[in-house]
């Protein structure tokens, strides 16, 4: 079952200050910012991921999600 959480204005300020911090390559424990090209219009789209090792393997996770 997934659900939808509503963003507070505070956390919209800490995740776009994340944001702003990985573009200019400072990391706050892990944090990576993952840019992708979207598949129709062709716009970056990007977003604040953590970079963990699970097993001796490294994955992306997103703070928020799925």
């Amino acid at each position: 079952m997934s659900r939808n959480v509503e963003l507070t204005k505070a956390d919209q300020v800490f995740n776009n200050s994340v944001r702003w911090l990985a573009k200019m390559g400072i990391s706050l424990m892990g944090t990576r910012l993952l840019a992708v090209r979207g598949r129709k219009t062709g716009e970056w789209r990007t977003t604040a991921v953590n970079l963990l090792t699970y097993e001796g393997e490294p994955y992306l996770v997103a703070p928020r999600g799925h």
